[in-house]
C-alpha cells in the first residue's frame, strides 16, 4: 500500500510544471525625482491570483499568461503586483508587460503609487522575451525602458522568470 502511494506521487510530481505560478527575478524602477523602488524575488516566489488577492499587505499577486489575440499573433502577459501597497509616493505598486513572441513589440507599464508610466516596445526594443516554453508555462522576461507618466520619465530595468504560466491553446 506504501508503495502505491509513492508511485502515484511520483507520477504526478513528473508530469509536468507546479499548480501555481511562480516568479523568480527583479525589477527595479527610479520614480521621477529619483527614489528607488522596486520588487526582488531571490527564489522561486509563489504568486496569487490578482483577482483573489485584495487588498492584503502580506501578499504578492500575479499573472502569467501565454496566448493568441484575434489575429493570430502569439504574445506574452506578465504582471506582479503588491495589492496593499498604499496608493502614494514612489512605491511601486505593479509591473505589467505585454510582448509579441514573434516581433519586437508590445507594451511595459509601471504603476506608482497609484500613477502609471509605460513604454511601447519597438524595433529599438527596450524589452526582449528571453524564451516561451509554452508545453511547460515557461517564461523568461528581460527590460530596460523609459516610462513615461504625467509625473514625467521613471526608468525600469529588470529581468523576470515565470513557471507555471496559464496556456491558451
Amino acid at each position: 500500500m506504501r508503495w502505491t502511494y509513492l508511485t502515484v506521487f511520483l507520477a504526478t510530481a513528473a508530469c509536468g510544471g507546479p499548480d501555481h505560478l511562480s516568479v523568480r527575478g527583479e525589477v527595479a524602477v527610479e520614480a521621477p525625482d529619483g527614489t528607488p523602488t522596486g520588487f526582488e524575488f531571490t527564489r522561486d516566489t509563489r504568486l496569487v491570483d490578482e483577482d483573489f488577492a485584495g487588498s492584503d499587505t502580506s501578499l504578492i499577486a500575479g499573472r502569467c499568461r501565454i496566448g493568441s489575440d484575434a489575429a493570430g499573433s502569439e504574445f506574452v502577459s506578465l504582471a506582479v503586483s503588491r495589492p496593499g501597497a498604499r496608493a502614494e509616493g514612489a512605491q511601486l505598486r505593479r509591473v505589467y508587460l505585454q510582448l509579441s513572441t514573434r516581433a519586437p513589440e508590445g507594451s511595459v507599464e509601471a504603476d506608482l503609487g497609484g500613477e502609471l508610466y509605460r513604454a511601447e516596445v519597438d524595433r529599438g526594443g527596450c524589452a526582449e522575451l528571453l524564451y516561451v516554453e509554452r508545453g511547460e508555462g515557461l517564461v523568461g522576461v528581460s527590460f530596460d525602458c523609459a516610462l513615461t507618466g504625467t509625473g514625467g520619465e521613471a526608468i525600469a530595468r529588470g529581468e523576470l522568470h515565470y513557471e507555471g504560466c496559464d496556456v491558451e491553446p
